[in-house]
């Protein structure tokens, strides 16, 4: 799993994400942001271990979307 900001110095989590799963396809990836709605490549729409939480989270919340993603991940529907 991994967790990353969309908006980092350097490459965006966004471009951090794809040069990753070019190795690892079905990682899941939860991308954080505090800027509104994120890009529509960002949204997870598509891709049920990919997902997007808005900043400020409480650690519940993001523990309940890493828990979903990660059985999503590992039923197979990835």
């Amino acid at each position: 799993m991994m967790i990353t900001d969309i908006r980092m110095p350097g490459a965006t989590g966004i471009e951090l994400a794809e040069r990753v799963r070019l190795r690892l396809p079905r990682l899941p990836v939860l991308f954080m942001t505090g800027f509104g709605a994120p890009p529509p490549t960002a949204t997870g729409d598509s891709d049920p271990v990919q997902d997007t939480i808005q900043k400020p989270f409480d650690l519940a919340s993001i523990a309940e979307r890493v828990r979903s993603m990660l059985t999503a991940s590992a039923s197979g529907r990835a």
